[in-house]
Formats: structure tokens, sequence, C-alpha cells
């Protein structure tokens, strides 16, 4: 059975997710700004340029600009790891409830991080 639609508020005002969406809070939070900031961009695009972007433009600027984020927040962790060790682990977990979700953003392996610049198909959120 499909998941229900979000409210409104819920989609652009962040009101909060019901309880079963509640492990998706963090990286919703995140995609909700990225994609509010893309559609800003957009629709400075039209009106002052009167020309708008194809799907695939939108999509690409939306990827990009999360996997932009996405090193940020690593280096954060490596700075906690080296200068605030007590706090490290809860540095790391943040880190992975927002960016270690389903392999989408990253893959980790025994040399480190490799961030995932393709973005994923269509329906890659959806849990199954």
């Amino acid at each position: 059975m499909p998941w229900p639609m979000l409210l409104w508020d819920q989609c652009i005002l962040g009101v909060a997710l019901p309880v079963h969406f509640k492990e998706f809070s963090k990286v919703w939070s995140l995609i909700r700004g990225v994609v509010l900031w893309t559609i800003w961009l957009q629709r400075n695009q039209a009106v002052f340029h009167n020309s708008r972007w194809p799907p695939d433009v939108l999509e690409r600027t939306v990827w990009d600009a999360i996997i932009d984020l996405a090193p940020m927040a690593n280096e954060r962790v490596e700075w906690a790891q080296h200068n605030l060790p007590q706090n490290a682990p809860s540095v790391q977990r943040d880190f992975e409830s927002v960016w270690h979700h389903r392999g989408v953003f990253f893959t980790a392996t025994d040399s480190g991080i490799h961030w995932n610049y393709q973005r994923p198909l269509t329906g890659q959120f959806i849990a199954r």
C-alpha cells in the first residue's frame, strides 16, 4: 500500500511529519530546504530572464545542491573526531541519520566515503 501524501504545510512549512516518517525527518528537512531554494532560483530565472529550466535541469540542480552539502557535513564528523573525540560518536550518528539513507547519498568503503554524484532514479526514497 502506498504511503499517504503529506499535507502542504508538512512539505513547505516544516510541520511535523507523521510518526511513520520519523526516521526520514532529518533528511526530509534537508531536501525540503534544497527544493524550496531551487524553486526560488527557478522563479527568479522565469521573472528576470523570461526562461524556464527543463525538468532535468531542476532535478540536477536539486541533487547537486544536496551533494554539495554532504562533504561539509562529513568534515564536521572528521573535525569532531580530531578535536572533540568525546562528541564524535554523537556527531557520527547525526551525520548517518541524514546522509546514510539506504545508500542514496554515499557508499562507505574501506578507503572512505564514495559520494554518489549520479542522482538516483525516481522512487529511490520510497520504502519497499
